[in-house]
C-alpha cells in the first residue's frame, strides 16, 4: 500500500485570527494530508526556511516587520524554488498581482476562502511548481545532451570526451564520483581504466576506488552493475548500492559512504565500446528522464570511439605502406653494397675499387638519409634547437639555389623588416627548405619562378586562425610558391602521407614532403599547402617567433686536425663489428681507447678508472644496462661525467631531458667520420652546464 506523501505547509501570518481558521480549514480536508508550521514575522519565517524545506509557503504581504511587496521578494530570495501562495485583503490586490507575475503561484483574498478553495488552490500551486521544475529539467537535461553531443563531434581524444561527458553529468546532477571502463576487443572484456571524475577529495572514495581499479569484466561472469550494462546494452540505476545482492563492490561502496548509482554503455550500433559509471553519497530513486537521455549520450561518445578506430585503422595502413617504402628502398641500397663488397673481396687490385668504394660510402649516406627521413616524419628525431634568424638561413638557400637550379628558374626572395628569429635546428629548418625547393623544381620542367616570402604574423585569442588548433602568439611566416603545373586536388589530401608521390617511378620516394611536415611539427609549427592546376603550388609554414636579440655569427669550421686528442676513451657497444671500427676511428685520432660490450662492463672499468676516462663513447639500448640507465648510475658519484650516445635508436621524450644538461650528446648511426670527431673534441672541452635555480 503506497503511503500519501504529507505537504508540509509553512504559513506567514501576523493575525491569529486568520492563522487558526487557515489551521482548521486544512483540518477539514483530510483527502488532504498536511502539517502546518506558523510563523507571525518575517524574520523569524527566513530563520525556519533556512533549517527546513517545506512544500508550500502561505505569505501575508504586510506583517509588523515587513510590508507590501517587499516581503514576497525576501522570501522568494530565501525559497527561490518553492512555491508561495499568497494572503491578502482587498486593499493588498494591486502587490498580490505584481508579486504573481514576479513568480508568485497565486493568491487568495481573505474573507473570500473556505476550506475547498484553499485546499484546491493549494494543489495547483505544488502542481504547477513541480511542472515548471520538470520543464527547467528537461531543459537542463536536453542542454547536457547537446553540450556534451558537440564536444564528442569535436574532440580527437576518447579520454577526454569521457571525461568531459563525466564532468557534465556529475555536475548536472550534483553527484561526486564516475568512473569509465572501455572495452578490450582482443580480449572480449571491459575493463576499468584511469579515467575518474571525483569531485572534492579522492580519499573519503580510497576504499571503492581500490576495488574498482582491477576490475576486468567477462560477458561470461556472474551479475554486477556493469556486466548488465556490458551485456544488455541498456542503463542501469541502483538505488542503493550497498544493499543490491548482486552489486559485487558493495562493501567498498558502504566503506566509501555511497549510496545510489547508475552506469550507461556507450555503443557503436549495438557494440558496447565503453561504460560509465557514476555515484553519489545517498540512496536515490531512479531519475527516469535522466536514464532516457543516457542512451543518446552513449551514442554520442560511441562515435568519437569509432573516429579513434578509423584513425587507427588509417595509421596501420600508413605503416604498411611506410615498411613496404622502406623495404623497397633498403633492398636497392643493400644490394649495391653487397654486390660492390663481394667485387672487392674478389678482386682487391681491380683498377675500379676506389669507384666501388665509393659507390659503397654514397649508399651509406642515402640509407643514413633515409632513416633521418623517417625518424623526422615520425617526430621521433633528436633535433638540435637554438635561437637563429630566419632569414639570414634562408638567403644562404636561396645563394645556393641560385646556383644550383637549372637557369630557367628564377629563385626570389622577399621579406618584411627583420629580423625573423626562432628557436630551431638549422640544419632540419635548411632540409625543409631543400625538400620544397626540390619539389617545385620537378614541378617546373620548363622553367618559371620559385619564390620565398617572409613575414611576421600575430594571432590574436579571438582571431580566426590559419590552421586548425593554431595556438595565438606571435608567428614567422615562410611561403615557399612556384609556378608549376600544380596539385590536382584528389592528390592534396594524401601529399604529407609517407612514399605517396604523383612523380614516375625512380623520380622520387614520396618521403619529402612527409619529412616537412614532420620536421614542421617538430619545432611546434604549422604547414599549410594551395595549389592550382597549371597555375602553382605554395607552402606556407609558422614557426613561434621568439624575442631576443640577433644570435652572433658561428666561427668557420675547424679543420680535421683540430678533432684529435690524445684523451682516454671508453667506448660501449655490443655489436662487435660497430665496436671495431668505433676503436680503430677513434685510435687513429690519436685517442687511447678502452672497450666495453655493455653497461655492466662498462660500469666495472669505469669505477676502475674513472680518472683516466675523459669521455665515454656509448650505445643507447644493449644487454644488461643500456646507455641512459649508464649514464645515470655512473653520474650519482661523478656529476662532471661527459657521454657521447652513437645509437640507430631515437630517444624518447623523457631521455630528451638528460641532454640539457649540457654533459650529454646524442649522433644518429652510422655517424660521419668528422661529425664524430667533432663532436667528441666539442664534448670534453665543454664546461658543465650550471644547474638552474
Amino acid at each position: 500500500m503506497m503511503v500519501q506523501h504529507t505537504n508540509h505547509i509553512l504559513l506567514i501570518e501576523d493575525n491569529p485570527g486568520d492563522a487558526r481558521l487557515i489551521q482548521e480549514y486544512l483540518r477539514m480536508a483530510p483527502a488532504f494530508p498536511s502539517r502546518l508550521t506558523h510563523r507571525d514575522r518575517l524574520e523569524k519565517a527566513l530563520q525556519f526556511l533556512q533549517e527546513s524545506p517545506v512544500d508550500v509557503i502561505l505569505l501575508d504581504l504586510n506583517l509588523p516587520d515587513s510590508q507590501g511587496f517587499d516581503t514576497f521578494r525576501a522570501v522568494q530570495n530565501h525559497a527561490p524554488d518553492t512555491p508561495i501562495l499568497l494572503l491578502t485583503g482587498l486593499d493588498d490586490e494591486e502587490f498580490a498581482l505584481e508579486a504573481v507575475r514576479a513568480g508568485a503561484q497565486d493568491y487568495l483574498v481573505k474573507g473570500q476562502v473556505d476550506s475547498s478553495l484553499l485546499v484546491r488552490a493549494i494543489r495547483y500551486a505544488i502542481e504547477r511548481r513541480q511542472a515548471q521544475e520538470m520543464v527547467r529539467q528537461r531543459n537542463a537535461t536536453v542542454k547536457l545532451l547537446q553540450e556534451i553531443a558537440v564536444a564528442a563531434n569535436e574532440s580527437t581524444n576518447v579520454e577526454q570526451a569521457l571525461h568531459f561527458a563525466m564532468e557534465r553529468i556529475c555536475t548536472h546532477i550534483g553527484w561526486p564520483l564516475a568512473h569509465a571502463y572501455m572495452a578490450n576487443p582482443a580480449r572480449r572484456t571491459m575493463d576499468s581504466t584511469d579515467i575518474w571524475y571525483i569531485a572534492g577529495e579522492t580519499e573519503r572514495f580510497a576504499p571503492f576506488i581500490e576495488a574498482t581499479r582491477p576490475l576486468c569484466v567477462r560477458a561470461s561472469d556472474p551479475g554486477g552493475l556493469i556486466h548488465a550494462v556490458y551485456t544488455t546494452g541498456q542503463p542501469l540505476w541502483l538505488e542503493n548500492a550497498c544493499t543490491e545482492p548482486l552489486f559485487q563492490r558493495a562493501a567498498a561502496a558502504a566503506a566509501a559512504g555511497l549510496g545510489a548509482g547508475f552506469a550507461f554503455p556507450a555503443l557503436i550500433g549495438q557494440e558496447v565500446v565503453a561504460v560509465l559509471e557514476f555515484y553519489t553519497t545517498e540512496p536515490r530513486p531512479t531519475d527516469h528522464l535522466l536514464m532516457e537521455v543516457l542512451l543518446h549520450i552513449g551514442a554520442q561518445l560511441g562515435r568519437v570511439v569509432e573516429r579513434e578506430r578509423i584513425r587507427n585503422q588509417e595509421r596501420l595502413a600508413t605503416v604498411g605502406q611506410l615498411a613496404a617504402g622502406i623495404a623497397h628502398d633498403f633492398n636497392n641500397v643493400m644490394s649495391v653494397i653487397a654486390l660492390y663488397s663481394e667485387m672487392l673481396r674478389r678482386n682487391p687490385h681491380h683498377p675500379k675499387n676506389q669507384h666501388y668504394l665509393a659507390t659503397i660510402s654514397q649508399q651509406a649516406r642515402h640509407a643514413t638519409n633515409l632513416i633521418n627521413q623517417i625518424l623526422d616524419f615520425s617526430r621521433r628525431s633528436v633535433i638540435h634547437l637554438e635561437h637563429m634568424d630566419l632569414l639570414a638561413l634562408i638567403q644562404k638557400v636561396v645563394d645556393m639555389l641560385r646556383r644550383t637550379l637549372p637557369e630557367n628558374i628564377q629563385v626570389q626572395l622577399e621579406h618584411e623588416p627583420g629580423p625573423f628569429l626562432v628557436h630551431a635546428d638549422a640544419t632540419r629548418i635548411q632540409q625543409v627548405l631543400m625538400n620544397l625547393a626540390v619539389n617545385a623544381r620537378d614541378a617546373m620542367p620548363h622553367g618559371g619562378e620559385l619564390r620565398f616570402s617572409l613575414s611576421h604574423r600575430a594571432i590574436q585569442p579571438a582571431q580566426k586562425v590559419p590552421v586548425a588548433d593554431m595556438k595565438p602568439g606571435s608567428y614567422v611566416r615562410l611561403s615557399v610558391a612556384d609556378t608549376g603545373h600544380g596539385i590536382d586536388p584528389q592528390h592534396l589530401s594524401h601529399i604529407f602521407e609517407p612514399f605517396f608521390t604523383t612523380k614516375e617511378p625512380g623520380k622520387g620516394a614520396g618521403l619529402g614532403l612527409a619529412q616537412v611536415y614532420g620536421i614542421v611539427k617538430q619545432h611546434h609549427g604549422e604547414i599549410l599547402v594551395d595549389s592550382r592546376v597549371g597555375q602553382g603550388t605554395t607552402f606556407t609554414l609558422y614557426l613561434p617567433e621568439v624575442h631576443l636579440d640577433p644570435p652572433t655569427p658561428k666561427e668557420g669550421e675547424q679543420d680535421r686536425e683540430a678533432f684529435r686528442g690524445s684523451e682516454t676513451l671508453l667506448v660501449v657497444e655490443d655489436n662487435e663489428a660497430a665496436r671495431n671500427a668505433l676503436v680503430e676511428l677513434l685510435e687513429g685520432l690519436g685517442y687511447r681507447v678502452l672497450v666495453a660490450r655493455d653497461g655492466e662492463e662498462a660500469a666495472s672499468i669505469f669505477e676502475a678508472s674513472s680518472r683516466e676516462i675523459a669521455l665515454i663513447v656509448c650505445d643507447l639500448v644493449m644487454p644488461r644496462l643500456g646507455g641512459l640507465e649508464l649514464y645515470t648510475r655512473l653520474r650519482q658519484n661523478h656529476p662532471e661525467l661527459k657521454m657521447l650516445i652513437v645509437t640507430g635508436y631515437p630517444l624518447g621524450a623523457g631521455d630528451k631531458e638528460i641532454l640539457e644538461t649540457g654533459l650529454v650528446e646524442w649522433l644518429q648511426k652510422p655517424p660521419d667520420a668528422d661529425e664524430l670527431g667533432r663532436r667528441i673534441r666539442k664534448l670534453i672541452d665543454r664546461q658543465r652546464v650550471p644547474d638552474r635555480a
